[in-house]
């Protein structure tokens, strides 16, 4: 009997089903999510190596990115860390590159403020991508960077 409980999804949780249809958020991901971020933050400042972190945070973002709650949580935690955080998963946060001004895009835009020479090649290469939305993505980041940086991009 304990078996077949470890397997039940816990009431609230939601996933979105063959059908697409959303499904509700378990409690735990966005308290998850603001801890992950304290975490970086803490780690930031005690050189701790943060990468385990950060890889977790991201993967719980994407598995829950279409929610309001996680992207609020996202946006706030986002303005709590340092931006050199993000640089140790900038092929990560591309592969996840869909649409022009989503949340990816700040994040990458946020990123190029501060270290524009580390994702002007990347962003080249993105800006390639046979898919289309990604490439309208990344040419929306470089327009971005070429603002504030013309003489770089």
């Amino acid at each position: 009997v304990r078996a077949a409980e470890e397997h039940v999804v816990p009431a609230g949780i939601v996933a979105s089903g063959a059908s697409g249809a959303a499904t509700k958020l378990h409690p735990c991901v966005v308290p998850a999510i603001e801890g992950f971020f304290r975490s970086i933050s803490l780690g930031r400042r005690g050189g701790v190596d943060i990468l385990q972190d950060i890889l977790r945070l991201l993967s719980l973002w994407f598995s829950h990115f279409e929610d309001e709650k996680v992207e609020a949580a996202m946006r706030e935690g986002f303005n709590n860390v340092e931006v050199e955080s993000w640089l140790v998963v900038i092929p990560q946060l591309l592969a996840r590159l869909k649409r022009e001004g989503d949340l990816v895009c700040d994040l990458l835009m946020k990123i190029g403020l501060t270290h524009a020479q580390k994702l002007i090649y990347p962003l080249t290469v993105a800006s390639k991508s046979d898919n289309e939305a990604r490439c309208n993505a990344a040419m929306f980041v470089m327009r971005h960077l070429r603002h504030h940086f013309p003489d770089l991009v």
